[in-house]
């Protein structure tokens, strides 16, 4: 197995989670931006989750600055 970071989000508080980016094996640090789907609008239980898998206890992701905005309608 391959190492993965998954970064998802839920609008229903985590009963369903809708995949924004999978990233497989090595990668060089990058910043990413990620808009929601219209499906997140006005939700009061809007979830952020990031999720490594890999095969070893020294697969590791490093994750920082995380800045989460909204706009008003």
């Amino acid at each position: 197995m391959t190492t993965k970071l998954v970064v998802a989000y839920s609008a229903d508080g985590g009963t369903t989670w809708t995949t924004l980016e999978t990233v497989t094996g090595n990668s060089a640090t990058a910043t990413k931006t990620f808009s929601l789907s219209p499906s997140a609008d006005n939700k009061p239980n809007v979830e952020v989750r990031f999720t490594l898998t890999g095969t070893t206890a020294l697969n590791q992701a490093t994750i920082d600055n995380v800045l989460i905005t909204g706009v008003s309608p």
